[in-house]
């Protein structure tokens, strides 16, 4: 890997809340700020009003998509990376889905994933919503 980003995802209706203390925070810490159009895909069928964590779980889904990159990993909020992701992006950028099952013993943790990005596994993951 010759660099790594760090992606910072936001609908384009939260952006407008940051302020300028935080976007200089995010340019000091080399912070790509990335707009996408929903949290919640366009006419998902499920769609509670309340006491769901749907936006901020279906948010992720744009990292399926990044352009410009071999390799993407999404991290949730309470991951603390401490050694070199290299390994896990190589093996990613060569078609494989790495992620981790989860820690009541379901099969599937979306806290961690890594992929090569390409629109189709977004455009898969939408119609499925």
């Amino acid at each position: 890997v010759k660099s790594a980003d760090f992606i910072l995802l936001m609908t384009k209706d939260d952006v407008k809340f940051l302020d300028s203390w935080q976007l200089r925070t995010m340019y000091l810490n080399n912070v790509k700020l990335r707009t996408v159009d929903w949290a919640v895909p366009p006419n998902m069928v499920h769609h509670p009003k309340e006491n769901w964590c749907g936006p901020q779980d279906l948010m992720r889904l744009h990292a399926l998509a990044l352009e410009g990159y071999d390799a993407v990993a999404y991290y949730d909020n309470d991951i603390e990376i401490q050694d070199d992701i290299t390994p896990m992006l190589r093996c990613a950028a060569t078609g494989r889905f790495l992620s981790t099952t989860g820690g009541v013993g379901e099969p599937l943790n979306v806290g961690f994933f890594a992929v090569r990005p390409d629109r189709r596994l977004l455009e898969a993951a939408i119609s499925f919503a």
